[in-house]
């Protein structure tokens, strides 16, 4: 299954269980009960929606898939920028093992792409030699 697939079909999942937590809370604050009855009825709807949070974050790692779906969507991106600066393809082809480290850095460390593209041609092409030497070595 795609992975924005998942994620609609879990926040789906989650708002339907939040939902019947909510039907409980209702039905216990307008019905003529006792009141342990009607805090018995409001509590479990409490405790059903806590225990769907945590489901929904622990049990299906919703955070994971969320950061993910990000970081595809940048190296997507990554992709397109290359092609845009010619001098920053022309760096890829000679030094691609050292390129995409560097690429990865700045993903990690959420740097813009333009201040990504900018480093990289400040770097000395001395430097990115030694980095692509140091790379395939391994």
């Amino acid at each position: 299954m795609k992975l924005s697939a998942k994620i609609t079909l879990i926040t789906l999942t989650y708002f339907l269980l939040m939902a019947l937590g909510y039907i409980l809370v209702f039905v216990a604050l307008n019905m003529d009960q006792t009141m342990f009855i009607r805090i018995l009825i409001g509590g479990s709807g409490v405790v059903w929606s806590i225990l769907s949070i945590w489901f929904v974050w622990f049990k299906t790692d919703y955070g994971h898939l969320w950061r993910k779906q990000k970081y595809r969507r940048q190296y997507n991106n990554i992709h397109k920028l290359r092609g845009l600066d010619p001098d920053y393809s022309a760096l890829y082809e000679k030094y691609p093992h050292s390129i995409r480290r560097h690429e990865r850095h700045c993903i990690h460390h959420d740097i813009s792409p333009d201040e990504m593209i900018r480093t990289a041609l400040e770097i000395p092409e001395g430097e990115w030699a030694a980095r692509e030497a140091f790379r395939t070595q391994e």
